[in-house]
C-alpha cells in the first residue's frame, strides 16, 4: 500500500464557493414566523430529506437574525421560487425592511407565510437542528405542503435563470 496515512485537509473556503457556483441551486425563500414578527431569507441550500417521514433540510447561517428566530420559532416555511418571482429572491437577500412587502402570502397548517404562487411551497416543524461549520441545518418534518406546474427560478454562476 502506497501513501500517507496522513489526514487531507480541507480546501480553502474561496476555492469551495467558487466550485459550488457551479452547481445550479433551486431558489427558496425561508420563512417563520415567531411572536408576531415575521422572518426569511432567500436560500438555495435547501433539499429533501426523506419521503418517509416527509422531512425537508434549511442551511441557515448563524451570524444572520434569521437562524435565532427560526430555532426560536420551532417551525418554518419553504417556498420554491417560479421563474416569474425573482424580485421575491432579490427582496430577500437584500435587506429590505418590509422583504413581505415584495409579493402576496397565505398560510398552510402552521401560520407560516408561504409565497402565493410558488412553484412548491412546504411548511416544516423542526425534528432536529445541527451545527455545521457556520451554519445550522434545520430538519423539518413537513405538516402540510402544495405545489404548482410551471417554469421554476434557479441559481448558478452569481446569476438567476429559469427551467
Amino acid at each position: 500500500m502506497s501513501g500517507s496515512s496522513a489526514e487531507p485537509t480541507l480546501i480553502d473556503p474561496a476555492t469551495f464557493r467558487h466550485c459550488m457556483r457551479q452547481v445550479p441551486g433551486a431558489v427558496a425563500v425561508v420563512t417563520t414566523l415567531h411572536q408576531g414578527t415575521r422572518s426569511g431569507l432567500t436560500a438555495t441550500a435547501v433539499c429533501s430529506v426523506s419521503a418517509d417521514p416527509p422531512q425537508l433540510l434549511v442551511c441557515v447561517n448563524r451570524s444572520g437574525t434569521n437562524e435565532a428566530v427560526i430555532a426560536a420559532a420551532g417551525r418554518f416555511g419553504v417556498s420554491f421560487l417560479a421563474h416569474d418571482q425573482q424580485t421575491v429572491a432579490d427582496a430577500f437577500a437584500g435587506g429590505l425592511d418590509d422583504r413581505f412587502a415584495s409579493a402576496a402570502w397565505t398560510e398552510l397548517a402552521s401560520g407560516i407565510p408561504i409565497l402565493d404562487g410558488a412553484a412548491a411551497a412546504f411548511d416544516c416543524i423542526i425534528t432536529q437542528a445541527v451545527h455545521a461549520g457556520t451554519h445550522t441545518i434545520f430538519i423539518g418534518g413537513v405538516v402540510a405542503a402544495v405545489a404548482r406546474e410551471g417554469r421554476n427560478l434557479i441559481y448558478k454562476s452569481g446569476d438567476y435563470h429559469t427551467v
